[in-house]
């Protein structure tokens, strides 16, 4: 008798437990334009505690076919009766007009899958009215070709608006070849090398970003791409992760492109699924970047670069002169040209 009743005590617990946990989708809107964004929200109404995973989609992946992701935020709110609400809002768009199936989610709350209902998602084109037609007009009159004087003497006052504007073009001409131009000499510099470049920025990472794990992730993702950039000459700041590791698998070993493959991913977890991560986790992560930078240095010192010297105040006036003197005859010699061009197109229209 005892076992019975232990038993029915557990499935009774076990169904409260079930009975709590609720999960819906919804969309903000069924019918959207071409390139317009929906709203896909999933909500979990849970017990306090629970652990609640939702579908992760990145930033512009396809969550169905023609159907891609913009964004997707969490936020949580609680419910009273120990409950609280963890709603997941993916932003999508479509670029095809069509009728579309945002698919079934599955959600998993403390282990156990919950899965959604698909919801139809109509994306329409721009409509265009092909009612409206546009109203003729009678054939206009000839009209004769005379002109009068008060039609030509603002052309002429132009064209002397114009000489005048030559006048002073050559005047500021005649103070530039007096004002002699400036002599800079150059002086060498070196240049630093790229890994010496990326282990500065990485003695800033602490100082900059602080607790902020999104920051901190970003900088560290940002100077190991600009290392490679320079280290590789590969495009890393505009390749994806798995591109970059891809490009990567000639030059290096199998278990370094594995650490690397693991910072890239992690930090695309705490940028775009709110991802956390344990301190020790995070150095790490930076223990293997500033590894994979010291065993792929370049030994060989780079050539000096060439740099220009500050300019005294009097040669920084000299210079400024010299700008706005050649921008002043670039300014009069353009404004005469333009009006040129509006005299010409005046006296064709006269003419014909």
């Amino acid at each position: 008798m005892k076992k019975i009743l232990t038993t029915i005590f557990l499935i009774a617990t076990a169904v409260t437990v079930l009975a709590q946990v609720n999960v819906e989708a919804r969309l903000d809107s069924t019918e959207i334009l071409i390139g317009s964004q929906a709203h896909l929200q999933i909500s979990v109404t849970a017990p306090k505690g629970s652990t609640v995973n939702f579908p992760y989609y990145s930033a512009n992946q396809q969550m169905a076919g023609g159907l891609e992701v913009v964004t997707a935020d969490r936020e949580k709110e609680e419910q009273g009766n120990n409950l609280e609400k963890t709603v997941n809002t993916y932003t999508i768009t479509a670029w095809e007009a069509r009728k579309y199936d945002v698919p079934a989610m599955k959600v998993r709350v403390n282990g156990k899958e919950y899965p959604t209902k698909s919801i139809p998602l109509t994306v329409q084109s721009t409509k265009v009215d092909t009612t409206a037609r546009a109203t003729p007009f009678p054939p206009s009159d000839v009209m004769d070709n005379s002109f009068s004087w008060a039609e030509i003497i603002p052309l002429i006052l132009l064209l002397l608006l114009v000489l005048g504007l030559c006048i002073a073009a050559v005047y500021l001409r005649g103070i530039l070849r007096r004002n002699k131009p400036i002599t800079i000499f150059s002086k060498t510099e070196k240049k630093i090398l790229p890994h010496e470049k990326a282990m500065q920025e990485i003695e800033k990472i602490n100082r900059t970003t602080g607790n902020d794990q999104k920051a901190y992730y970003t900088s560290l993702t940002n100077i190991l791409r600009q290392y490679l950039e320079d280290r590789f000459g590969i495009m890393a700041m505009e390749m994806t992760s798995s591109e970059i590791i891809d490009r990567l698998r000639a030059e290096d070993s199998r278990e370094k492109l594995n650490e690397l493959r693991e910072v890239f991913q992690t930090a695309d977890l705490v940028k775009f699924a709110k991802h956390s991560t344990l301190r020790n986790e995070e150095e790490l992560y930076l223990t293997n970047v500033v590894q994979f930078i010291q065993e792929t240095k370049l030994e060989a010192q780079p050539e000096a670069q060439q740099s220009a010297p500050q300019l005294t105040a009097e040669e920084q006036q000299s210079r400024r002169t010299r700008l706005l003197l050649k921008s002043g005859i670039a300014l009069l010699v353009s404004s005469a040209i333009g009006i040129l061009i509006y005299i010409g197109i005046s006296v064709y229209d006269l003419i014909v």
